[in-house]
């Protein structure tokens, strides 16, 4: 899941993806942690059976990405966005992309177990 949420910036917002990857070189050595040989993601969460409410990411990068990779074995959990008025049927293994800081959107309820793997950019500061 790592590996292909990591090919896709690359196919939809490559020159976005280059910032994360410089940033994330800048990062000290103490602070990183790697899952891939280019890593890009300075953040990286496993939520398993979180209900989330609408929301928009508020600390992300600005014109930044938030990737969503679903596992586990579920009925439902479809990925909402509301401001569009759509609802994005997310079985296991999909992974979505958005820009999370730019749009309200949240998990539809599910049955049974569902794990999200999110991998974002959060910038904090000015």
């Amino acid at each position: 899941m790592t590996r292909a949420v990591g090919l896709l910036p690359r196919i939809v917002d490559n020159p976005m993806r280059e910032q994360y990857h410089m940033a994330w070189k800048k990062l000290q050595p103490s602070a990183r942690v790697s899952t891939t040989e280019d890593e890009l993601f300075t953040l990286r969460a496993a939520l398993i059976n979180v209900l989330t409410e609408a929301h928009m990411d508020c600390n992300d990068w600005e014109n930044g990405w938030a990737w969503i990779g679903v596992l586990g074995d579920f009925n439902g959990g479809d990925l909402c966005m509301p401001q569009l008025g759509i609802r994005v049927p997310m079985p296991a293994g999909s992974i979505a992309g958005m820009r999370g800081g730019d749009l309200k959107h949240f998990i539809a309820r599910w049955n049974a177990t569902l794990v999200e793997q999110l991998e974002t950019r959060i910038m904090y500061g000015p």
